[in-house]
């Protein structure tokens, strides 16, 4: 998904069995740290869980010197935290909910481009369009996750 919309991604998790299920690089040495919990069948978000995402928040800062920063993003049903799970600041989530709206849109914007494979200005404004640029996966489809 990070090539499709421009960004680069990796797989630390299944490459180097350490860090985060996915890392994107977004841009202006910014990063998304993403944590997939798609086997959830719980709206709130445990202790484990959120653990793991605060960890990946740690192996990032351990690998990326202090120009780089990072956006912790968890995919999860919910976006509240059980008693004792603690997120990190800056913490967000992708909730089922928002999760529906960025396939859609990513589904538009696929459908959209289609025939305009090398024009890069109609893409770019096809991105604005669908709200696909890093800024506005952010803005649009995670919430602050609650403690």
């Amino acid at each position: 998904m990070a090539k499709f919309l421009g960004f680069i991604g990796q797989r630390p998790e299944n490459d180097y069995g350490k860090g985060p299920d996915n890392l994107w690089s977004v841009g202006n040495n910014h990063y998304f740290v993403i944590e997939c919990k798609n086997g959830v069948t719980n709206h709130t978000i445990n202790k484990h869980d959120m653990n793991q995402l605060n960890g990946s928040i740690a192996w990032f800062k351990e690998k990326y010197d202090h120009t780089s920063s990072c956006t912790p993003i968890m995919i999860h049903l919910g976006d509240t935290c059980e008693h004792g799970a603690t997120p990190l600041e800056g913490c967000v989530v992708i909730t089922k909910e928002k999760l529906k709206s960025f396939k859609k849109n990513v589904k538009d914007f696929s459908l959209a481009i289609k025939d305009k494979t090398n024009q890069i200005d109609e893409i770019k404004k096809l991105l604005i369009h669908h709200n696909l640029r890093s800024d506005d996966i952010v803005q649009q489809y995670t919430k602050v996750i609650n403690a």
